[in-house]
């Protein structure tokens, strides 16, 4: 019998690997949207003052903003007419868009929001919309930062609904970062132009718009003047939000899916609404968002190789909708998890992630529990309540101050052990007593303490300072300054200088 030789199929080729560039967040966000839209509003203060603008042959709409409320209401005005549009805009502004938010959403606007967290360090703005019908996702570095800009666009475009991208500010916004930016000619590939003809992606909007549609919209033309936002009856105005979920919200996740994927056709560069890192043979998994994330990945490496602990790690690229099918397949038969967040809500029963992760389990064994063929949730995995159920763990971190330690990052890995206290809440970081101190008065402050609140030591988790971790390889840098006087200029001029000289890979 002859056999055929085998040959290697050729990898594919990727048309647009982007060009090296060291740059920080937010300039790398708003080239992209340059590069991409017809129109861009800010908060006042940014480097350009309103008007049009022209950009790469095109005119462009560039407004700053004194009331950040009008922020949305600039994009979404934009996109009624049928024009590509984002805003950026900080915590605060995005608070105060809560209800705008909730508008747009039902009225099928489909922007995107650059959203830079708190400058001390929170999360809480970016949980706070969740209930309002928008996506999200989190990049956890300045590359994913400029590519999650397109993507955004992207799953905008095909769902019909407006979208955040967010950023942690002092570790990505402000982070000068060696990235690939994307041409102009993979922003032409990949988003095409607001006017095209497009294939409608979905049932429901085949239904409304035909088998083609306009990419974006148009929902407000004088030439053919539609219904849009009318005033309903209560009972009409509940039907109508039903629809919304069967209709078009309910088709987000799997239009992200195929957002990305053609990403990473032209790319190279691969995205999941949630991904992991060493998670395939790991017992014991942290989730996180942001920039916390890569500095996980470092410990993980470092416990296989020094501690014999097979640790992974779960970064929760999109957290709307909630990637749950995704989450209870990397979890199943793990022995333990813990979510780390950087929110601070002390009267709720879980943290929002956290909450989310316990509900994602708990369809899973509801799952189990169903007949055979009769799962109520197919999209999520099935677990066996006893032996696939991870313990679970939470933890706060970083919120008001800088990205926890090495040192506090194993403590939180080593707290899932079994030989450990397993402490099941507590604040990364923090001591609330002190076994050190000398002064005779705060030692019987400190005594008054811990007779009143036995428990308090619980609520606290903090590293062993000796440990000391870094990457083979890597070269540190740091600059002490008065005052952080031009601290971070000169940090910037450092990092593209040792870019533009020595081709060095900076962060």
């Amino acid at each position: 019998m002859l056999f055929k030789r085998k040959t290697k199929s050729a990898p594919p080729i990727h048309r647009f690997e982007g060009i090296a560039k060291a740059i920080d967040g937010y300039s790398a966000a708003t080239e992209a949207a340059r590069l991409a839209d017809a129109a861009i509003a800010v908060e006042r203060g940014q480097e350009r003052h309103g008007g049009i603008v022209s950009e790469n042959g095109k005119d462009l709409y560039f407004r700053e903003v004194e009331d950040s409320r009008e922020l949305v209401g600039l994009a979404s005005g934009f996109s009624l007419a049928g024009r590509r549009s984002s805003a950026f805009m900080g915590g605060k502004a995005l608070a105060d868009s809560h209800v705008s938010l909730m508008g747009a959403a039902g009225n099928r606007l489909s922007f995107v929001i650059n959203l830079i967290c708190d400058l001390h360090g929170g999360h809480d703005e970016y949980h706070f919309v969740a209930d309002t019908g928008v996506f999200q996702l989190f990049a956890r570095n300045v590359q994913e930062v400029v590519d999650f800009q397109l993507i955004a666009h992207r799953i905008a475009e095909l769902s019909l609904n407006p979208g955040i991208c967010a950023q942690d500010a002092y570790h990505s916004a402000h982070s000068v970062q060696t990235i690939r930016m994307p041409e102009a000619r993979l922003v032409e590939s990949y988003l095409g132009y607001s006017e095209d003809l497009i294939e409608s992606p979905t049932p429901a909007q085949k239904i409304l718009f035909g088998d083609e549609r306009r990419r974006i919209p148009e929902l407000l033309n004088v030439d053919r003047p539609m219904g849009n936002g009318a005033v309903r009856g209560r009972e009409s105005y509940f039907k109508g939000l039903a629809a919304q979920r069967a209709y078009f919200f309910g088709h987000i996740a799997e239009l992200t899916d195929r957002a990305m994927k053609e990403f990473s056709d032209l790319t190279g560069r691969y995205y999941e609404r949630a991904s992991g890192y060493r998670i395939d043979d790991a017992e014991y998994v942290v989730i996180a968002q942001g920039a916390i994330v890569e500095g996980l990945e470092t410990i993980v490496d470092y416990l296989r190789t020094h501690e014999n602990v097979r640790a992974g790690i779960l970064n929760l690229t999109m957290f709307r909708p909630f990637p749950g099918d995704l989450i209870t397949n990397w979890l199943k038969g793990k022995k333990a998890i813990t979510v780390l967040e950087r929110v601070h809500q002390p009267l709720s029963e879980d943290l929002q992630s956290f909450k989310e992760v316990r509900g994602a389990i708990d369809k899973a064994i509801e799952n189990g529990a169903a007949e055979t063929g009769k799962r109520p949730y197919p999209d999520h995995a099935v677990y066996e309540r006893l032996t696939d159920r991870p313990r679970l763990f939470s933890g706060v971190y970083g919120v008001g101050g800088e990205n926890p330690s090495h040192a506090e990052l194993v403590a939180a890995c080593k707290n899932m052990l079994p030989e450990r206290e397993g402490k099941k809440f507590y604040y990364l970081g923090v001591q609330f007593t002190r076994p050190d101190v000398r002064l005779p008065e705060l030692e019987r402050f400190q005594q008054k303490l811990a007779r009143g609140y036995p428990n308090l030591d619980k609520l606290s988790l903090v590293g062993d300072d000796k440990i000391s971790i870094r990457a083979k390889g890597q070269r540190r840098f740091e600059i002490h300054s008065l005052g952080e006087w031009d601290g971070s200029l000169a940090g910037d001029m450092l990092a593209r200088a040792l870019f533009e000289a020595l081709n060095w890979k900076i962060k």
